[in-house]
């Protein structure tokens, strides 16, 4: 892409400063589109590139964050933001992200799963909790009285009887754009919107944060047909721990006749 711009300068005696500008303006170009990964190594970018649910500040990017974080890769990662699961696995089959990673309960995680089967697949699965939520209402009757929004996998958070229509919004970030611009009268949204807007939203009923499951997807299996688990997870350790007690029990047990 420099090259072609530089291609254009037909002067005979070259504005170095005008070919750098140029320069500069080719490769930011080039950093704004998705790359695939011979263009990326040519570039000599080495990061790996994990891809979620935007936007910015959404759970998908928090739990994203913690999941890097947590296996001390963060710096050498780039998170990249999309606004659907089909672009995000599109994306990832095409190689302009390393993985995808979304959520168990999502709405669409079983149509991603079986829809790109064949390119892609889980290859990691952990469990997280979200960011803290709650159910708010505004203090102020308006256009949205009677509607409550959510997002489709929250909606069992709280009793919603007391609006007789549920308004269902891709995202929570997208719940709490519709209650800033008065769309309905309450919604499951992050609790620090709620702390952020103590003035016009009044919490209903806490939430609190919801350990959910979570998938990576990637290009290459890594099942090799059979289950992959951790076996010194805290669950595994809970499981020989009820093993070793029940044994226990039964060895002290008087023998029956």
């Amino acid at each position: 892409m420099t090259s072609s711009v530089l291609a254009h300068v037909q002067a005979p005696v070259p504005d170095l400063r005008g070919l750098a500008h140029a320069a500069n303006v080719a490769r930011a170009a080039v950093a704004a589109e998705p790359l695939s990964p011979a263009m990326r190594h040519r570039q000599g970018e080495h990061m790996l590139i994990f891809s979620t649910l935007g936007p910015e500040g959404s759970n998908h990017h928090f739990v994203l964050q913690q999941y890097l974080a947590a296996h001390g890769i963060a710096q050498a990662s780039r998170i990249v933001l999309f606004d659907d699961f089909h672009s995000g696995a599109r994306a990832l089959i095409a190689g302009e992200a390393d993985y995808v990673l979304q959520c168990a309960v999502h709405p669409a995680a079983a149509e991603i799963t079986g829809t790109y089967r064949t390119a892609m697949g889980v290859v990691d699965a952990f469990i997280s909790p979200s960011q803290p939520m709650a159910l708010v209402r505004s203090v102020a009757s308006g256009e949205g009285a009677g509607r409550v929004g959510v997002q489709p996998a929250t909606q069992t958070y709280a009793d919603l009887s007391a609006w007789p229509t549920v308004v269902h919004e891709p995202t929570v970030l997208t719940v709490q754009v519709g209650l800033e611009e008065g769309r309905y009268d309450a919604g499951i949204v992050f609790t620090s919107f709620a702390a952020a807007h103590a003035d016009r939203f009044e919490v209903v009923e806490p939430i609190g944060t919801v350990c959910d499951a979570w998938i990576v997807y990637g290009r290459h299996a890594v099942d090799d047909g059979g289950a992959v688990v951790w076996n010194d997870s805290p669950a595994a350790r809970q499981f020989q721990a009820r093993i070793e007690q029940s044994s226990k029990f039964d060895d002290q047990a008087p023998a029956r006749r």
